[in-house]
């Protein structure tokens, strides 16, 4: 199946999927959702070796769906990410070369440094907690230097970072040989983050959107004040919104994320909400209804990482 996906072009001249799949916690699904997503015209997968075993599934349905003829590796579009506890030097093409064995890749098209700081933990394997004893001295700009040798040696096509701020993206351009052509972030209709977003415009970083929909799966667990922060398709306006175009709040609040410039990766356990997911390319938001959502702004966070919370402690030298 063709895909009807635009592609946005990124600063190094290749181009990348305006909209894709994010994988966190879909867990035993990961296979046969990936599959799916690709049958349905989906060329963007977002994956990370801390994402429980995703990395094999990812692989897995991949390949299975280039034997059957539906896509080419040429195609696909795969990112994964550099965890926190490989930053040092020597580490970083280890980590690199173990999801190269763990997706059955040539290559990855864009791998990101998931964190802006390493850690030390006693823990090596990816797929048990963790337990982290100490930071990582090595400097993100030392860190970046690593990422730039997978590039020169054909293990990654483009790479890039994630929940970098302006600061830290800063000292990147500065030593940069290869400039980053993403910073994936947490952003949807409550936490737009716009520094980011316009940084990355005036330096032509393509930003990647993670939880584009809120928390939707989280509804159970949270109080009331909490749903209406984090569950953005319950919001009658938006629901309202979306009957004009004869679309859902979702894909509202999805296409609102791509007219910023932003390439959203929903996740998904249902191969409804897929279809439904990546058929945003034919409506546009009138004035009247962007200027609404823009009332929704709250800077909400959802994504918290506890060790980043020792910044003050440790100011990511």
């Amino acid at each position: 199946m063709t895909s009807t996906i635009p592609l946005v072009k990124l600063n190094n001249g290749k181009y990348i999927p305006a909209l894709g799949l994010g994988t966190f916690k879909i867990a035993h699904l990961t296979e046969e959702i990936v599959g799916q997503a690709i049958d349905q015209g989906y060329r963007l997968i977002d994956t990370a070796p801390v994402y429980q075993n995703n990395e094999v599934a990812v692989g897995r349905a991949i390949r299975q769906k280039i034997r059957e003829g539906v896509v080419t590796r040429e195609e696909m579009f795969v990112v994964s990410k550099l965890w926190n506890t490989h930053h040092s030097k020597g580490e970083v093409t280890a980590a690199c070369e173990k999801s190269l064995r763990f997706l059955s890749v040539d290559y990855i098209d864009l791998y990101l440094i998931n964190w802006p700081f390493g850690l030390k933990s006693n823990t090596r394997d990816h797929f048990k907690k963790q337990e982290f004893y100490a930071f990582d001295t090595t400097s993100i700009e030392d860190t970046w230097k690593e990422m730039e040798t997978l590039v020169s040696r054909g293990l990654v096509r483009s790479v890039g970072v994630a929940n970098f701020n302006t600061g830290q993206l800063e000292r990147i351009l500065k030593i940069a040989k290869y400039k980053p052509v993403v910073n994936q972030i947490e952003t949807n209709v409550r936490l737009v983050q716009e520094e980011i977003l316009q940084f990355c415009k005036a330096r032509d970083i393509v930003v990647m959107g993670y939880r584009p929909l809120g928390a939707p799966g989280r509804k159970i667990e949270l109080t009331p004040e909490e749903e209406w922060q984090v569950v953005i398709e319950s919001n009658h306006n938006l629901i309202e919104i979306g009957k004009k175009y004869k679309k859902t709040p979702a894909q509202v609040c999805l296409r609102y994320l791509v007219e910023l410039g932003v390439v959203p990766i929903p996740k998904t356990a249902e191969e409804a909400r897929l279809k439904e997911n990546m058929d945003i390319f034919d409506f546009k938001l009138d004035v009247e209804d962007t200027k609404y959502i823009q009332t929704l702004h709250t800077n909400y966070r959802i994504t918290h990482y506890e060790a980043a919370k020792a910044h003050k402690e440790y100011p990511f030298k």
